[in-house]
């Protein structure tokens, strides 16, 4: 749901949009040999009924600081509707939905004041789709409807943002969040409705090495210098399992210069663009560091209970990192 929630409301991690995750064909180090391997696989039954407890937050670093800047809750039920020797299908529905309260009580506050009205507007919502019989997703079954369903409701929320006196005052600056919004692409609002939902299923259909590794890449021309680290690790005396991968990319500041500078040139203004060139250098004197990382906690009938999904973006010291942090509220199986 993040894309939904933060498409008008937070701004652009620039870094984080052009960074895949490093490959990990390199030969491990210091990985040991691993004393066996871990296949994740689901053992549902029909009926199975899970209610977790979606935290999505951001926040702002500084050497000396780091303030939320952004927070939201979101509470979703996942029930297995049927379970067949090929895989099972499910239905993932929204059930509660609020903004989280941040330090920054000025464009943070009102900002979750807009993510809140848009959330609200899918609550009873229910995602249906179907997995192998791993627990891997393999189709979504009504996708064209939530579209439809996502477009109404958008334009809906919208009408109720323009009621609002701070953005009613907005227009007085020629500021028209109504027009702005006109041309959202409803597949993105869908693309956000499935995030979480296919965290809770990544690691489903697949098999790691029980243990820990290391792997670096140098840069090539279409990834950049790279650590992968991996652990992983079952506990024999009640089969749960963990899962947790961290990705670190240096980006060179060439690369940052480039890339903001090409945002720079869209605005053609040659003011910005020359005091852009001048100051780039001062100002940004280090690489770029974008930290990418995941962990999971499973029961042991492959039900994930905890999933922490995290990315950060330094420059000496400051940047900004967002985070998903799911957990399971109550279970019935």
């Amino acid at each position: 749901m993040r894309n939904i929630l933060l498409l008008l409301a937070c701004s652009i991690l620039i870094a984080g949009g052009i960074v895949s995750n490093a490959q990990t064909s390199a030969q491990a180090e210091d990985a040991g040999t691993p004393d066996s391997t871990l296949d994740v696989i689901g053992y549902f039954s029909k009926n199975d009924t899970l209610v977790y407890v979606i935290r999505q937050s951001r926040w702002r670093i500084s050497p000396e600081d780091t303030v939320m800047t952004a927070g939201v809750t979101t509470k979703v039920r996942l029930t297995v509707t049927d379970s067949t020797p090929d895989g099972y299908k499910m239905d993932y529905t929204f059930l509660e939905f609020k903004g989280d309260s941040v330090a920054d009580a000025g464009p943070a506050g009102f900002r979750n004041t807009i993510v809140e009205k848009l959330g609200k507007k899918i609550v009873g919502t229910t995602v249906r789709f179907e997995t192998d019989e791993f627990g891997s997703i393999t189709r979504f079954n009504n996708l064209g409807k939530i579209k439809r369903q996502a477009k109404s409701l958008f334009h809906a929320a919208m009408d109720e943002l323009a009621a609002l006196p701070e953005i009613a005052a907005m227009k007085e600056y020629n500021i028209d969040i109504k027009a702005m919004t006109k041309d959202v692409d409803t597949d993105r609002l869908v693309d956000g409705y499935l995030e979480e939902l296919k965290l809770l299923f990544l690691c489903h259909g697949r098999t790691f090495d029980i243990g820990r590794s290391h792997v670096h890449e140098d840069a090539t021309d279409s990834t950049y210098e790279n650590d992968t680290y991996r652990a992983v690790a079952l506990d024999s005396s009640d089969y749960t399992y963990s899962i947790q991968t961290d990705v670190v990319n240096y980006i060179p500041r060439s690369a940052i210069k480039d890339m903001v500078g090409g945002v720079v040139r869209l605005m053609d203004n040659d003011s910005i663009t020359a005091s852009f060139n001048s100051g780039f250098d001062a100002q940004v004197t280090e690489n770029a560091v974008y930290d990418s990382y995941y962990s999971a906690d499973f029961l042991a009938h492959g039900w994930p209970y905890r999933i922490v999904n995290q990315t950060t973006t330094t420059i000496a010291g400051s940047g900004k990192s967002q985070q998903t942090y799911i957990y399971l509220d109550y279970i019935n199986y």
